[in-house]
């Protein structure tokens, strides 16, 4: 066969050329990898409205409690918050008797008529209620039939229960009871239901203890002591003019101070804007028009710590009636995790939808393209034969070629997006890696009169890493930061560690990036012949070791990327 039909079969195999297997299988995974993005998303909005529906519920019994001095009427709305709110039929208040043997049924929901302060309960580990106290710790039963632990109580059997949960209602001196919740369907409770229902049951210890105190203001001291000292979160107390009175512990944590750093000075220093210069007027509106609006309601705010540093909170505030100087109660949750949570499924969310739209481009581009280059090898044959070649022709061939390298070079990194990436972490020291990046960019530093500063602190901790990919983001970073600086100038690479984190800053004195642009949205560049590509991809490592990547910038002054990876305790899993 002559040299002429055997390219001209290859041009013609190269243009009819179908998608294959593996281009199929990258598709159905790129689409799995999607399928299964959508699904953690569901499931993680669907726990965070749980957290929310819980935290109201808790908020809420709070104020019953405060507020309603008879003890039924908070049994009563007790039991019906644990079963609305955990989606259960029953749920039960026992109370401990003097002789210790027993349990009673002092208060409940979903029990057959008669029961409710009747019924016993055997107080020793024979039942799932005794053998919480005997534990003193939570209770969960998934399946009543194949418990080992303990015996079906008969009030069980009898109503047919199949899943619960027990948790200990303290006392000051001795537990007061036992709070459960249970249903006739099997159910695995989570920590966060374990959780809910503890708060419950300390808020009912703190009500029982109020209403069985000597006085009515022994009563209120003790309900306010015990509900501060068991809640987990912030409990802030003013009076009318706005000055702090009561600063509990998780209060500390929370914001820095101590408590008698804060006591007697106003709340405002608590807050961000425009909340610290508006409060004082929100209190005087209210007292005078009683128009609420934040009391009674769950907001979502900014608050301030003592470092200075602003944070998302979630606020419950309500009003209450102890003394003259305590006269509204915040309850305050630190939702930094969870606004951090829907800030990185978004990101998620973004990464899988690029990857599906990169893998469908990378299918489209491929084929097309490989035809045009073995056409272009052809034409580059059929020419080396021309007697006389002409200058012009060449340069034009040698740019088609150029080009033709650059799409590949954009189908390679399409098909990085939207590969299903085998992770393989192991406690790494990031110390060499990050001067082996730094070296293999030597001779263009050196070309480009780069001066690099290495700042990298000694002994770092192991963080869990999958060494190939941090090379590849380090790489990435480190060879941009100086295509960024044409005439030169300084990088300064510095490494430190935290007690969470290795944080890595590289930094350049280039061109940077101009303002209002995102480097990470797809096809961004500042390079002649950038693609778009490659800080996606590295955001997308960053994102698998559950780490963070972000820049500041200045235009005509340079550019910083901050990278922060988990240390060995949050190490992701191998996949």
């Amino acid at each position: 066969m002559s040299e002429k039909s055997q390219a001209t079969d290859q041009v013609e195999a190269g243009s009819s050329r179908e998608p294959n297997s593996e281009q199929t299988m990258q598709l159905r995974i790129a689409n799995e990898a999607l399928q299964a993005e959508i699904l953690e998303r569901n499931r993680i909005q669907a726990e965070m409205e749980t957290r929310v529906r819980q935290q109201e519920a808790v908020a809420a019994i709070g104020a019953r409690a405060l507020s309603d001095p008879a003890l039924t009427n908070v049994y009563r709305a007790v039991c019906d918050t644990v079963t609305r709110t955990l989606d259960v039929e029953f749920c039960k208040i026992l109370e401990a008797q003097p002789d210790g043997r027993n349990l009673l049924l002092r208060a409940g929901s979903g029990w057959k008529e008669g029961l409710i302060g009747k019924a016993m309960v055997d107080a020793g580990p024979h039942s799932q209620a005794g053998y919480a106290l005997e534990s003193n710790t939570p209770m969960i039963v998934e399946d009543l039939a194949v418990e080992t632990r303990f015996d079906p109580a008969p009030l069980f059997l009898d109503h047919g229960i199949v899943s619960g949960l027990s948790v200990i209602i303290p006392g000051r001196e001795r537990p007061f009871g036992v709070l459960g919740a249970h249903t006739s369907k099997r159910r695995k409770f989570k920590s966060e239901d374990i959780h809910f229902l503890e708060s419950i049951a300390h808020i009912l210890s703190a009500a029982i203890q109020r209403g069985t105190a000597e006085s009515t203001v022994q009563k209120s001291e003790a309900w306010l002591r015990n509900l501060v000292a068991t809640t987990q979160d912030a409990v802030v107390s003013i009076d009318r003019r706005g000055c702090v009175v009561l600063f509990n512990q998780s209060a500390e944590r929370i914001f820095g101070y101590k408590a008698e750093e804060i006591i007697g000075r106003k709340v405002n220093m608590l807050m961000g804007e425009p909340y610290a210069t508006e409060h004082d007027g929100y209190i005087e509106r209210y007292e005078k028009t009683r128009a609420a609006r934040a009391i009674g309601k769950i907001r979502t705010v900014t608050a301030r710590r003592k470092a200075g540093t602003f944070f998302p909170i979630e606020l419950s505030v309500t009003e209450i009636d102890v003394d003259e100087n305590v006269h509204y109660a915040a309850f305050i949750r630190d939702i930094s995790e969870k606004t951090q949570l829907q800030k990185q499924l978004l990101e998620s969310e973004r990464l899988a939808a690029i990857g599906g739209t990169a893998a469908k481009i990378g299918h489209e581009i491929a084929n097309p393209l490989n035809g045009i280059y073995l056409t272009l090898q052809l034409i580059e044959q059929r020419l080396g034969r021309q007697p006389a070649m002409d200058e012009r022709v060449t340069d034009d061939v040698m740019r088609i070629k150029k080009e033709i390298g650059r799409l590949n070079q954009l189908v390679q990194e399409f098909r990085t997006l939207s590969r299903q990436q085998g992770y393989h972490f192991r406690p790494t020291n990031i110390t060499p890696l990050v001067n082996e990046m730094l070296d293999l960019q030597q001779p263009l530093y050196k070309s480009r009169a780069i001066v690099v500063i290495r700042r990298i602190a000694n002994d770092l901790p192991a963080v869990p890493v999958d060494e190939d990919r941090i090379k590849q983001a380090l790489l990435n970073l480190i060879k941009n930061a100086g295509e960024a600086m044409p005439n030169g100038g300084t990088l300064t690479v510095a490494v430190t560690a935290s007690e969470d984190a290795v944080t890595i800053d590289i930094k350049d004195t280039g061109i940077g990036i101009a303002a209002g642009s995102d480097v990470f949205q797809p096809f961004f560049t500042t390079k002649k012949e950038g693609t778009g590509l490659g800080l996606i991809i590295v955001r997308q490592i960053i994102v698998a070791h559950r780490g963070t990547i972000s820049y500041e910038s200045e235009p005509g002054a340079g550019t910083t990327f901050h990278i922060s990876l988990p240390r060995a305790q949050s190490a992701p899993s191998s996949s």
